[in-house]
């Protein structure tokens, strides 16, 4: 599961930084973090879509305020992201 959340996250900063949509894909697995059988997970949905929708000069602004629901190994992610694009 950590890897489809990585691949999500991944896919959520591309898009942003080329500025075009979600891949329908990644956009279906965001619609499913919506549904409020999420429980918990609920809220990294809400970021990922934002953190898509972020434009290119914000990505690392956006970066650096992860929610404090994201699991220890996205955040290793997340720090990996923020060194490419810094």
């Amino acid at each position: 599961m950590l890897e489809l959340f990585a691949q999500l996250l991944i896919g959520c900063v591309q898009s942003a930084a080329v500025g075009v949509p979600l891949p329908a894909q990644l956009a279906g697995l965001l619609d499913q973090l919506d549904n409020p059988d999420a429980g918990d997970l609920a809220p990294l949905g809400a970021w990922f879509r934002q953190l898509a929708a972020t434009p290119e000069d914000e990505l690392l602004r956006q970066l650096n305020s992860p929610p404090p629901e994201l699991p220890e190994p996205l955040a290793t992610v997340v720090d990996q992201l923020k060194d490419a694009l810094g």
